[in-house]
């Protein structure tokens, strides 16, 4: 069964690095930074759905001391 050989030199890897680390540092600050736009979004949704859970929690509270 035929192989192939190739040389991966340590530049190709040196780049290819810097290039996922570049790429998972814009991402990171797109997602968390105060002022990203997608960031606010991400707030905001879970606010708004831990406000759900803690009526849904006052609720059944009030439900179990009636009972």
């Amino acid at each position: 069964m035929p192989t192939n050989k190739r040389k991966v030199e340590v530049e190709d890897l040196n780049r290819n690095f810097w290039v996922i680390a570049q790429t998972i540092s814009f991402l990171n600050a797109y997602l968390t930074e105060e002022t990203a736009p997608f960031g606010n979004i991400m707030r905001s949704s879970l606010n708004e759905v831990m406000q759900l859970w803690e009526n849904v929690l006052l609720l059944w509270s009030s439900v179990a001391i009636n009972s």
